[in-house]
């Protein structure tokens, strides 16, 4: 190498030491012990709100997880209580098909009638327990948000707007409507 291509060559190595040097230079930067503790306070904040993060998205999971489990058991209860209702209605139906030789025609309905009239009451006082109550509705005064209209008859036996008749019971669930009465109402007869 001659002198001068060794000089360049120096020089160009000088050069890039310094560039690399003063890049080096750039990159670092000078902090106070306080600066620095408050960067990795900063920097654990952050990992503790990472965490956080995750536990949150995890318990939205558990609880939609839960949610869901609820909702498909919810009726676990009142189903229980039926399946004895659901007995019933099935020895009364085979009950209806056996004749006892013993037995009238007549007798064997009214068993078989008595035996329909506790199973219903059985089922009423399932309903009742979980919070069904049913609607009274003939004899009162015709109310929309209790009773639906179906037909009404003129009369001059009830007055005006009067429930005469119940074509469907209507039901509450914890005092709120599920069901309203199918009605017939009173409307006063036309004067000729």
């Amino acid at each position: 190498m001659t002198d001068h291509n060794k000089k360049e060559h120096d020089h160009d190595h000088e050069h890039h030491d310094k560039k690399h040097h003063e890049k080096k230079h750039e990159d670092s930067v000078t902090i106070s012990k306080k600066e620095y503790e408050d960067l990795l306070k900063a920097k654990e904040a952050q990992q503790k709100l990472l965490y956080v993060i995750a536990d949150f998205e995890n318990f939205k999971k558990r609880n939609a997880r839960d949610t869901e489990q609820q909702l498909v058991y919810a009726n676990e209860k009142i189903i229980k209580e039926m399946l004895p209702i659901v007995d019933n209605l099935c020895r009364a139906k085979d009950h209806a098909s056996e004749t006892n030789g013993n037995e009238t025609s007549k007798e064997h309905f009214e068993k078989f009638l008595n035996g329909i009239e506790l199973i219903l009451k059985q089922l009423n006082d399932v309903l009742t327990k979980f919070g069904v109550k049913e609607l009274s509705a003939v004899g009162e005064k015709f109310n929309p948000e209790f009773h639906e209209a179906m037909d009404q008859v003129e009369t001059e036996d009830h007055d005006n707007g009067t429930v005469v008749n119940e074509y469907q019971k209507g039901y509450l669930l914890n005092n709120r409507v599920i069901r309203p009465s199918r009605v017939c109402v009173a409307k006063k007869k036309k004067e000729d």
